[in-house]
C-alpha cells in the first residue's frame, strides 16, 4: 500500500514541478511568429507600447497586448520592447524574438511584480508611435473596410459636388466619421482643410442666432488630399467625443486650397449618440 501511494504521488510532484517551472518561467523573453498572434495580460490598462524594429507590430486594448511578426521572414535579431501601464505608469521592459510557433500564445503578466526602472542591456526606439496613435490608425482602418453607407440622411449638393456623411462610429475617447467626396465639376478639388467645431445653440433668447462653438483638433485620418475630375473618395477623420446637449451638432467644413468651394455639413446630437461602437 505504501508503495501504491508513493507511485501515485510521484507524477503528481512531477506535475506540480513541471506546471510550477513554466509558470515562473522567464518573463524577459516574449515570443512571435507571423503566423500566430501572442497575446500578453497586464493588471491595468495598457498607457504605451514601443517596440525597438518595425520587425515586429503590436497593438493595445484595454489591459492586453498583441504583438506578431511583420513577416513571414525571420527578423534578424531580437529587439526590444517596453510596455506601460496604469496610472503610475508601470513598466514591463523585455525583448521579443521570433519563433515559428511560440512556445506560449498567451502570457498572464497580471501577477507579475511591477517596476519603474527599464532594463540597461536593451535598447528603446524612441520614434514608436503611441498606443492612441495605433489604436486610431487600426479604427480609421477598419472604416475603410466598410464597403455599405450606413447614414444617407445627410449630404449636400453644390456646384457639382457631392458631399454625404456615410458613416460613424466611436469608442470611449474619440468619433470616427466617413465621409463620400463625390467630385462632378469640371475641377479637381483640392483640399486645404477641414474644420470640425461642436455647435449648442444658445437658451438665452438675447443669443438665439448665436451657437457657443467648440473647435477640435483632427486626431488622425485617411489622408485624402485631393479629389480628381469625375471621382469619389472616402474621406475618413477622428476626432475626439464631446457630450452635446439634445439640440447640438458637430459641423464639418471642408476648405479648397487655392479655390473659394468651400462645403458644410451638420450632424445631429441623435446622429451622434446612435452610432456604433467599435
Amino acid at each position: 500500500m505504501i508503495k501504491l501511494r508513493i507511485l501515485v504521488i510521484l507524477p503528481f510532484l512531477f506535475f506540480n514541478a513541471v506546471f510550477g517551472q513554466i509558470k515562473s518561467n522567464r518573463t524577459d523573453t516574449v515570443f512571435v511568429s507571423s503566423n500566430h498572434l501572442t497575446t500578453i495580460l497586464f493588471s491595468e490598462a495598457i498607457t504605451y507600447l514601443a517596440l525597438g524594429s518595425d520587425d515586429y507590430v503590436g497593438t493595445a486594448e484595454g489591459k492586453t497586448v498583441i504583438l506578431k511578426a511583420g513577416s513571414s521572414a525571420p527578423p534578424p535579431a531580437s529587439t526590444s520592447i517596453l510596455i506601460k501601464y496604469g496610472p503610475d505608469e508601470k513598466i514591463y521592459h523585455g525583448a521579443i524574438s521570433f519563433k515559428p510557433i511560440p512556445p506560449r500564445s498567451f502570457l498572464d503578466f497580471s501577477d507579475k511584480p511591477a517596476t519603474k526602472t527599464l532594463n540597461p542591456n536593451l535598447s528603446i526606439k524612441n520614434d514608436s508611435a503611441t498606443i492612441e496613435s495605433k489604436m486610431i490608425n487600426r479604427r480609421i482602418g477598419i472604416m475603410e473596410g466598410i464597403a455599405k453607407d450606413r447614414i444617407k440622411e445627410i449630404a449636400i449638393k453644390t456646384d457639382g459636388i457631392i458631399v454625404s456623411v456615410s458613416d460613424m462610429q466611436k469608442d470611449e475617447d474619440f468619433l470616427f466619421i466617413k465621409i463620400l467626396f463625390i467630385n462632378k465639376s469640371k475641377a479637381p478639388y483640392k483640399i486645404d482643410l477641414i474644420d470640425f467645431a461642436y455647435h449648442t445653440p444658445r437658451e438665452d433668447r438675447s443669443y438665439q442666432s448665436k451657437d457657443e462653438i467648440k473647435p477640435i483638433r483632427i486626431r488622425g485620418s485617411n489622408e485624402v488630399s485631393m479629389i480628381d475630375i469625375k471621382n469619389e473618395k472616402y474621406l475618413i477623420y477622428a476626432i475626439p467625443r464631446f457630450v452635446l446637449t439634445s439640440k447640438g451638432f458637430m459641423r464639418a467644413t471642408i476648405r479648397e486650397k487655392n479655390g473659394s468651394r468651400i462645403l458644410s455639413v451638420d450632424v445631429p446630437y441623435k446622429l451622434i449618440e446612435s452610432s456604433k461602437l467599435f
